[in-house]
């Protein structure tokens, strides 16, 4: 079987790897950059330990030394100066280096990389399975019919003087804004900087600063677009089977639209569909997981309430922790106006932690 993927990003190397596990598989990956100048797209670069250990079961790639920064979890910032966070492991990469290790960790596995290769088409390769990871503008995509919605981001490499222990989330109205009327903004530690960066323009993220009192040097300017909510995820074209994942897809996590961890995720999926040969399998998977879009919107109204809600939430909790614990469910059942949605926001809490931000 001849397996095509066109992209070398996070998406496409992780992809490969997985596939890489295959018997019998002859793994061509298609990548437009080409080395040294291969680098690592706009990333806040923040994932979980536990996605980073499912990445090396699932392929042997082992991506400690390209950790910049270990934190304890997420903090979230409310208004009225109130915070609460939940421990969960994490850290932030080095992904620039940690995308040319997993490249190098490809070759070695048996994928050949075609660096320097522009794909315009499906038409124009040849193999039983083509897998589109060539980002939020995917000609893969459209080639099967697919959308997405886009989201602007854009971030600053900062040096700052602040703690490094958590990833940190800033969730106002002031940065809601677009199509969904949504967005926040992030402060993530590496090494010896912080990416610093809202869902929106260069202009909310100088309101941000300037509203948050943050100051430090700018080292770094970059924006991109996220893609969200997809549509679909697979297709097939000439007796081609084509799959999506990552940007191309629209694939992000429901709570943060990070894209990290649906990506090692979904490339297992991509696996499995591909060695079942069953249509729709891969759908299926994605959609009895909560990386699918269709949870997304389910779920986004409680992470984007009006300040009134988020100023209470951060009341509750206290600068402690996120606990749904039998006391915590006491003091949101006794919070006047709170309580409907306090206990929708504890009974997804659960999921939203087993697939990790």
């Amino acid at each position: 079987m001849k397996i095509i993927i066109v992209g070398g990003g996070p998406a496409g190397l992780i992809t490969a790897l997985c596939l890489a596990r295959m018997h019998g598989a002859e793994i061509c990956l298609h990548e437009k950059q080409g080395p040294p100048a291969y680098t690592s797209s706009l990333c806040a670069e923040g994932i979980s330990r536990d996605m980073l250990q499912r990445l090396e079961r699932h392929t042997g790639f082992d991506s400690t030394p390209f950790i910049s920064r270990a934190v304890c979890g997420i903090q979230v910032h409310f208004p009225g100066g109130k915070c609460g966070y939940l421990h969960q492991p994490g850290a932030t990469l080095e992904r620039t280096a940690w995308q040319q290790a997993m490249a190098e960790f490809a070759g070695r596995r048996g994928v050949e990389v075609f660096w320097e290769s522009r794909v315009s088409g499906i038409d124009e390769l040849d193999a039983d399975v083509v897998v589109g990871a060539d980002g939020p503008a995917s000609r893969i995509r459209t080639a099967i019919g697919g959308t997405v919605d886009m989201v602007p981001a854009v971030q600053y490499r900062m040096n700052l003087d602040r703690p490094r222990e958590f990833l940190e989330f800033f969730i106002d109205e002031r940065f809601y804004h677009g199509k969904h009327n949504d967005g926040y903004a992030w402060i993530f530690p590496k090494k010896d900087s912080f990416n610093v960066g809202v869902k929106g323009s260069f202009e909310q993220l100088d309101l941000f600063l300037s509203a948050f009192d943050i100051r430090g040097e700018i080292t770094h300017r970059g924006g991109a677009p996220i893609a969200v909510h997809g549509t679909r995820f697979e297709g097939t074209l000439d007796r081609r089977k084509v799959f999506l994942i990552g940007d191309a897809a629209g694939l992000t996590n429901a709570a943060t639209c990070g894209g990290l961890n649906p990506i090692i995720a979904c490339a297992d999926f991509l696996r499995q569909a591909v060695g079942w040969q069953e249509e729709g399998a891969y759908t299926r998977l994605i959609k009895t997981h909560h990386y699918d879009p269709a949870y997304w919107k389910a779920v986004r109204h409680l992470f984007y309430p009006p300040d009134a809600t988020l100023r209470a939430l951060g009341e509750i909790l206290n600068n402690g922790p996120v606990n749904p614990t039998p006391a915590m469910a006491a003091r949101v059942t006794f919070h006047p106006g709170l309580w409907v949605y306090c206990g929708r926001l504890l009974r997804h809490l659960k999921p939203l932690k087993q697939v990790a931000w």
